[in-house]
């Protein structure tokens, strides 16, 4: 169960998981005023808790990361 408070939630694409074009993505977490961690191996997306669902939906794909959403 997530925390009431969280403002942004995470969700991370690793290149050797998905298929996915990070750059369709990213245009997508922009456009709805989130934003992105690039690591070493992966990124990290930060999307408005409000387009969680949608997010969800359109990139099943990526893997959640509850332990790093931002309160």
């Amino acid at each position: 169960m997530q925390h009431p408070e969280v403002t942004m939630v995470c969700y991370r694409y690793q290149a050797w998981t998905s298929d996915l074009d990070c750059e369709s993505v990213w245009a997508f977490v922009q456009r709805h005023q989130g934003h992105i961690a690039v690591r070493n191996d992966c990124i990290d997306y930060f999307v408005p808790i409000r387009y969680q669902v949608l997010f969800a939906l359109a990139y099943p794909e990526l893997s959640r990361q509850y332990n790093l959403d931002l309160i």
